[in-house]
């Protein structure tokens, strides 16, 4: 992940735990990226680990959408927004498939914008 990408995630994550604690231990990144050696990444393949996940995963299921995936995207110092691989694409509408929202985003101020959009259907299933 660019070091800009991994700022702006890091400013999201930061938000949505401060606006919203009572999910604060139900939103996560999942790091998928990153070089290794062979053998270390067949491991990390047959632990689970599959290439197009999205960035971070909010579960928290609503009314509608059993939980929300965000790509996070860097844009270059020309102002050029990085576009998602053929294996996000493709992950990202198996996910959709089967009801998750699937979000790509270049900024913070836009993920907070999904997750604010996202949560407003949001009614605890508790009672």
């Amino acid at each position: 992940m660019e070091y800009r990408e991994s700022a702006e995630q890091k400013i999201f994550v930061r938000w949505f735990k401060m606006q919203y604690p009572q999910f604060s231990k139900l939103i996560y990144s999942i790091p998928n990226e990153g070089k290794c050696k062979p053998h270390i990444g067949q491991i990390r393949k047959d632990m689970g680990k599959l290439a197009g996940i999205p960035d971070i995963c909010i579960a928290v299921p609503t009314m509608t959408r059993p939980g929300l995936y965000i790509e996070m995207k860097s844009i270059n110092e020309e102002g050029k927004k990085s576009g998602l691989s053929t294996a996000q694409r493709e992950i990202h509408l198996e996910l959709k498939k089967v009801g998750y929202r699937v979000e790509t985003c270049w900024t913070a101020d836009e993920a907070i914008a999904v997750a604010k959009d996202y949560l407003k259907d949001f009614q605890s299933f508790l009672v």
